[in-house]
């Protein structure tokens, strides 16, 4: 009976050290997974930028950063630059939503409460930053008038998926509140 309880008792301790180092585990990825989303986001965030700047630099005194043998127009170089910005700024807040979940707040707060708030912020993010990019290709396809026809069903379905992802979210704040 004794030696029965002395098994159980290890046994319990190799599990709860496993589960620690798991928890560890799950831990440092995390942080591997935040700061490479952050490294990506970031670039792209300052890429965009740089874009517009060099596009309002060509707009108001014909100076360019990068070399003039490109054959973007102007109009191009700004819906480029503003997609870019869009999705370094949601690449971001997806890692500050990983960030804020997986590792700050891990264990103080609800796990239904969790769930429910990372949900809605990341398929927010999701639906503007696509939205966003609708908008840019919209944009930039209206300028070309013969491959406007090829792309307008593209466009289309696109607009339709953000529809249903934009009710399917609704319904699911709706089901998922507390009484």
């Amino acid at each position: 009976m004794k030696s029965r309880r002395l098994t159980e008792d290890a046994d319990i301790r190799l599990i709860s050290g496993i589960m620690g180092s798991y928890d560890a585990l799950i831990v440092r990825l995390s942080i591997i997974i935040v700061f490479t989303l952050f490294l990506i986001g970031a670039t792209l965030f300052v890429v965009g930028l740089f874009y517009l700047v060099d596009a309002w630099f060509v707009i108001i005194g014909n100076y360019r950063f990068f070399p003039s043998n490109w054959k973007v127009d102007m109009f191009s170089r700004i819906i480029q630059s503003i997609g870019s910005i869009v999705l370094g700024y949601a690449i971001l807040e997806l890692s500050r939503s990983i960030l804020r979940e997986e590792i700050t707040e891990g264990s103080t707060i609800d796990v239904h409460l969790r769930a429910r708030e990372f949900l809605t912020r990341f398929l927010a993010v999701i639906i503007v930053a696509i939205s966003i990019e609708l908008f840019v290709d919209i944009a930039r396809y209206s300028t070309q008038p013969e491959i406007i026809s090829e792309v307008m069903w593209q466009i289309a379905s696109v607009g339709v998926s953000l529809a249903f992802m934009l009710v399917g979210l609704g319904i699911f704040l709706k089901l998922s509140k507390k009484q």
